[in-house]
């Protein structure tokens, strides 16, 4: 599993997290888990190099819309998966209905964490 990102601020970030986490698979994912500072291009170039094994899923979560070109960005996702491989990829919704649904699920959690953590 490797968390790739071209912001090394971000891999900190992700680093510190599992840092904090409690959780039962907290050492499957210590020994699981890597980082890739660069871009997805980058990561295919080094790994191409090294002949290792390609990515079987790919997930891109709000990223294609700050990216350049979205058609290299995908092609280059695509070079790095196995054939069959599965991409899940997301975009921020830029309308007034999802900014409204995000408030509202905001206050929804906000409530709910509220009702749970002030017992």
């Amino acid at each position: 599993m490797c968390g790739i990102d071209s912001n090394k601020n971000s891999i900190d970030v992700a680093k510190n997290h599992l840092m904090t986490y409690e959780g039962k698979e907290k050492i499957k994912l210590e020994s699981n888990l890597q980082y890739f500072n660069g871009s997805i291009d980058d990561y295919n170039n080094k790994h191409k190099e090294n002949n290792e094994t390609k990515n079987d899923i790919v997930t891109a979560m709000e990223v294609i819309e700050h990216v350049v070109n979205p058609s290299d960005f995908i092609s280059d996702i695509n070079k790095s998966m196995n054939e069959g491989g599965l991409l899940f990829l997301s975009t921020v919704n830029k309308t007034w209905f999802s900014y409204l649904g995000a408030i509202v699920c905001r206050l929804i959690y906000y409530i709910i964490y509220n009702c749970y953590n002030n017992k």
